[in-house]
């Protein structure tokens, strides 16, 4: 898509009518290389840090903190409003309410230790294993899916809308 146009007033999941329904979202991209050696190098450092040095276990942190860093400075950024219809609202709707419920129970399960200790951090580890399944599923399921594939000065290529809506783009000269 080019990159100042805007999308057209149809759900990027089934291509549905919105009812000018409008979802403001911005996506962001940094360079396939960039996220893999940055991947790479944590990982080896980390590996490396368990079985061999134990020092570098210290200088990992400092990797982390370096690479959010590199990254915040090298992505790029595209403000869209995407199209979402009713039935796409009320399931982006309930999973975000499910997901305030589990940060909710996080934050319960802080006093829930100082009082049974086995019961709070069964608490902790459920909620956060339900909130870690929930941003899965919500990066696979609805508008949550779309993402940058690639960006230019130029245009913009969207990955994650559904197969209906992509074939109604117009096609890149």
């Amino acid at each position: 898509m080019d990159r100042t146009g805007a999308l057209p007033d149809r759900c990027v999941i089934c291509n549905q009518p919105t009812g000018n329904s409008r979802v403001k979202r911005t996506l962001y991209w940094t360079p396939r290389a960039w996220r893999i050696s940055v991947a790479a190098t944590l990982i080896g450092v980390f590996v490396a840090g368990m079985y061999v040095l134990q020092p570098l276990l210290g200088a990992f942190w400092w990797l982390v903190l370096l690479a959010v860093i590199g990254h915040l400075l090298l992505r790029k950024s595209l403000k869209l409003e995407l199209g979402i219809c009713a039935i796409h609202r009320r399931r982006r709707n309930i999973l975000r309410g499910i997901s305030l419920a589990c940060l909710c129970l996080i934050v319960l399960s802080i006093p829930a230790i100082a009082g049974d200790p086995t019961f709070g951090y069964l608490l902790l580890l459920g909620s956060a294993v339900a909130l870690l399944a929930l941003a899965i599923v919500q990066s696979y399921v609805g508008v949550q899916a779309l993402r940058l594939r690639d960006l230019s000065e130029q245009h913009a290529w969207l990955s994650g809308a559904g197969a209906a809506f992509r074939n109604e783009l117009p096609e890149l000269n």
